[in-house]
């Protein structure tokens, strides 16, 4: 997360609890922050204050140095959990719909993601020099949340390599579980660069997303 992008306000909210408060109203269970060690108070502290009707349902644990190590953490908290889905806090706008579609999809047996297809023309490159041009129609952008069988995804992690995965998705493929994907959403942007920041701020003073 960039040291401490997810307590970065946003209409005068943290970016976590954005990206948190559509799961909470879409799905039933406990919601895992996972987050540094050092600031697992500081967490706790913002989501209680920003969405203390959910505080019931809040579990907190330090992540790890990648990714993986991360949503690791976050399974050992939730044992009895059948289907979890895994969401970036630096997405803050994914929609309840979105998370409900997620979460069924995953209920019925196989891992997804939401995604968003390519309109722009795919280099491969290497370097400065361009290798070839890509059929775009083959490829989408993933986003999160991404939906999954706990069985599945324990498993995914159990024997995940050295080897970094982008996200948990890719842990699955390795394995050979068909993973599919839905449509997602414009809105549900990753949160990067200065710019990705300033359109957030935009969006919610245009009422194009409303707390």
């Amino acid at each position: 997360m960039g040291g401490a992008k997810q307590f970065r306000l946003l209409g005068g909210r943290p970016a976590m609890c954005w990206a948190a408060r559509p799961l909470l109203e879409a799905l039933s269970g406990p919601l895992v922050l996972v987050l540094p060690e050092d600031e697992l108070e500081t967490g706790e502290d913002l989501f209680r204050t920003h969405l203390p009707a959910w505080a019931g349902r809040l579990r907190v644990t330090a992540g790890g140095p990648r990714r993986q190590d991360s949503v690791r953490s976050g399974l050992g908290s939730i044992p009895n959990a059948a289907t979890v889905l895994v969401h970036d806090a630096a997405r803050p706008f994914a929609s309840r719909g979105l998370c409900e579609r997620v979460a069924r999809r995953a209920a019925a047996g196989r891992p997804v993601l939401p995604a968003l297809p390519i309109h722009d023309t795919l280099k491969e490159v290497e370097g400065e020099r361009v290798l070839a041009t890509r059929d775009r129609s083959r490829f989408v952008a993933a986003q999160t949340p991404q939906g999954f069988p706990r069985a599945i995804l324990s498993r995914a992690h159990e024997e995940a390599t050295a080897e970094e995965a982008t996200d948990d998705a890719e842990l699955c493929e390795r394995l050979g579980y068909p993973v599919t994907w839905l449509p997602g959403e414009d809105l549900n942007r990753k949160l990067t660069e200065p710019d990705d920041w300033a359109w957030a701020e935009r969006t919610i003073a245009a009422g194009g997303v409303r707390w």
